[in-house]
């Protein structure tokens, strides 16, 4: 039986393997439709689980992990890609107010929340598609579809809109 980093790097090895079982399952040729939509639940799984180990990795700005080793330009890169791969899907990491009230409060959840919300409506042309105008109903439903389950309230969205204001 494997111990220590030896048995942390077998384990995410085979989840590695799982992923791409999955992945290479959901996009075969003939696949049933429900097989697929299975697949696809699975594959948000997966997808989830690597966006929060990419936000572990970002609280850590010490450049260790919690085991003491040190992380490497490649596991900074992998980390870049993922946060990349997750925004183009829409997925883009949330700040909640609970991760906020440490950081300063509501003012920096607020100014961090107006800075996602133009980057997400920005991303993919979203708003030029619209026509250049879209209604705060749409953009709330959306972007909280991007955010997953740390959904936005209505009056936040409003509040991070007069901070868009300020920040231009």
């Amino acid at each position: 039986r494997k111990v220590g980093v030896d048995a942390i790097m077998t384990k995410n090895k085979l989840r590695e393997k799982e992923a791409k079982r999955v992945t290479d399952e959901a996009f075969a040729d003939g696949g049933d439709v429900e097989i697929l939509m299975k697949e696809a639940t699975e594959l948000v799984k997966i997808i989830r689980r690597y966006a929060a180990t990419l936000e572990r990795k970002q609280r850590d700005e010490s450049g260790v992990y919690s085991d003491g080793k040190k992380v490497s330009e490649e596991d900074e890169a992998d980390a870049a890609r993922l946060g990349e791969m997750l925004e183009s899907m829409g997925m883009a990491s949330a700040l909640s107010k609970k991760q906020a009230a440490g950081g300063g409060g509501k003012g920096v959840y607020y100014q961090t929340l107006a800075r996602q919300l133009c980057d997400f409506l920005r991303h993919g042309n979203r708003l030029i598609e619209a026509g250049g105008m879209m209604t705060l109903t749409d953009v709330y439903c959306l972007f909280n579809r991007a955010r997953g389950t740390n959904m936005i309230a209505p009056e936040d969205l409003l509040k991070a809109l007069h901070w868009m204001k300020e920040l231009n």
